[in-house]
């Protein structure tokens, strides 16, 4: 996908024509996007993320807002690329890469187009069709808290968090995640998925701390052990630290002494 870094939509729509990629259009009556998928000449997977570029996007277009509560199209780029950057910084699989972003028209109208790997599947995919052992949720539970984690640690609120907006991707062999907290890297060993957090349409950036974002968190754990029928744990937790004692009881995560992070 290296060819696709940095392209505007003439480039895009060769180099599209090139990879024999075929674009199918999903939830076109989505108002807030337009999603596609499509598939190249390799079998890469790919999504394509169209929003819509509005008057007020056009004010801020050379100096587009961070914070706040102005939702524009290039405040979801700028939260997509500070998680890639955090994802990056720790050494983390769990983040989507964009390959490229672009002004596109559609219909005469104008939009923010935002291509990504394609992830068919989402969390409540998997929990349909598959049985989980105690283990497994845990294995769950420790992604989905690193994803809000590094989440509060950009002071950003995704504001619609749920089981359609965390995607996993099956991997053919296993392999192990890296994560950091408080400095301190772990290691979560043999993984065979790889859970990602979607869709900052709506997501609020705040400039110091908010505790609303973990009381989010709260809420979507409070769910899932409804979910997964199990006793309530991290929904009962007050704060991030709280909730990862009770991680490092699991006895799954494991210290990191490596020099991954230098």
């Amino acid at each position: 996908m290296e060819c696709f870094f940095n392209c505007d939509e003439d480039k895009f729509k060769e180099l599209s024509k090139k990879n024999k990629i075929e674009w199918n259009i999903q939830f076109k009556n989505n108002k807030n996007s337009i999603i596609e998928y499509g598939k190249d000449s390799k079998n890469t997977l790919l999504c394509l993320k169209s929003i819509p570029v509005s008057n007020q996007d056009f004010e801020y277009i050379n100096n587009f807002p961070k914070n706040g509560n102005i939702t524009t199209c290039w405040r979801e780029l700028y939260i997509y690329q500070n998680m890639e950057s955090i994802h990056k910084e720790y050494k983390s699989f769990n983040y989507l890469s964009i390959y490229t972003s672009f002004i596109s028209t559609k219909e005469k109208r104008p939009y923010l187009s935002l291509l990504f790997p394609y992830i068919p599947l989402t969390l409540r995919d998997i929990m349909v069709y598959n049985s989980f052992s105690r283990n497994d949720i845990n294995y769950i539970y420790i992604q989905i808290f690193f994803l809000g984690y590094y989440l509060s640690l950009k002071n950003i609120k995704h504001n619609d968090i749920h089981i359609d907006n965390i995607l996993v991707d099956i991997l053919q062999k296993k392999i192990d995640l890296y994560f950091v907290f408080e400095n301190r890297k772990y290691i979560l060993p043999n993984q065979t998925t790889v859970l990602y957090l979607i869709d900052f349409g709506i997501a609020e950036i705040t400039t110091d701390f908010n505790p609303e974002i973990f009381k989010e968190w709260g809420f979507f754990f409070e769910k899932l052990e409804e979910l997964f029928q199990i006793p309530p744990l991290f929904s009962k937790c007050s704060s991030f630290r709280e909730i990862f004692k009770y991680i490092l009881q699991f006895k799954i995560l494991k210290p990191d002494y490596s020099n991954i992070l230098s």
